[in-house]
């Protein structure tokens, strides 16, 4: 099973917040950086199954809660509707 750990530690913006993401998901560069390309790449980019963990999520400052709660959101979309998928989520 695939392993990916997106690392939140020492994020403060936007930019860093999805950049955390791309680089713990292992997507492109080229990747967008928002809530809906983070879905399309996650179910159809990367490899599955796998187990998705994250460091410092529960920590970012209170100026990403909206990014914070939209990755809640994605995760959520993701083991509902792309179950089959077979994503593992840890969240610290």
């Amino acid at each position: 099973m695939k392993q990916y750990l997106i690392d939140f530690s020492g994020v403060k913006n936007y930019d860093d917040f999805y950049n955390a993401i791309i680089k713990g998901m292992e997507f492109p560069k080229w990747c967008g950086k928002n809530p809906d390309a983070v879905i399309d790449l996650m179910t159809g980019y990367v490899e599955t199954p796998g187990i998705v963990q994250t460091i410092g999520l529960k920590k970012l400052p209170k100026s990403l809660n909206t990014e914070v709660q939209y990755f809640y959101e994605v995760i959520d979309i993701v083991k509902t509707e792309y179950s089959y998928l077979q994503y593992r989520f840890i969240i610290t």
